[in-house]
Order: C-alpha cells, then structure tokens, then sequence
C-alpha cells in the first residue's frame, strides 16, 4: 500500500540534508510507530501489574484459580465483591499488550 502525504517544504529540505528523502521519512515514520507500540506496551504493563499486585499472581493463574480453587476465590472475594469486572478489564489489557507487541515485532522484522 502506498500513500502519498504532503510535507511542509522545511521538512523536506532537512530530511534531504539526510539522504534520499522517502528513505529518510520513511525511517523516521517506522521510528515513531516504534516509540509508540513501546509506550502502549509500557501502559498496558503498568495496569497489569496493578492487577498482579492487587491479586498477587499473574492472569492465567488467576483466571484458572478463581475457576477451580475455592479458598483462593473466597480470598479474591474479599479484596473485592466485583472481582469480575477487573477480570475482564485485565484479561482485555492482557489482549492489547500482546496486539501491541506483535505490531512492534511486525514493524521491526520489515526493516
């Protein structure tokens, strides 16, 4: 697929300074795709530990447990009534971190 954008002449005057200039911005497009995927990885692993903390186990175990061990679901209980609802927003932060994370790793084997 290929788009074409229009840039602001400065832009392209310093990107020229670089190289060729759909080289250079394309560089610097793939660079910034790259910081972003990392920030959103980075945001989804911070809720996530909260959650690791707040539980003291990681999602897998967590799911599995409140499934099959009752005393660890009574504990659960306790922290909190409407453990489902962070259930579900920690399985879905757990969804968004591995999309981000493939996207990272599909922007990084294309170079």
């Amino acid at each position: 697929m290929s788009t074409v954008l229009e840039m602001k002449d400065e832009w392209v005057k310093t990107a020229s300074l670089f190289g060729d200039v759909e080289a250079v911005m394309t560089d610097a497009l793939r660079r910034y795709a790259i910081d972003k995927c990392i920030q959103k990885i980075e945001q989804a692993r911070a809720k996530i530990k909260a959650y690791e903390s707040k539980y003291g186990c990681d999602y897998d175990t967590f799911s599995l447990k409140v499934q099959t061990d009752e005393d660890f679901l009574r504990r659960v209980e306790q922290i909190n009534l409407i453990w489902e609802e962070d259930a579900m927003e920690w399985e879905g932060l757990e969804e968004e971190r591995r999309q981000w994370l493939a996207r990272l790793r599909a922007l990084q084997i294309k170079w």
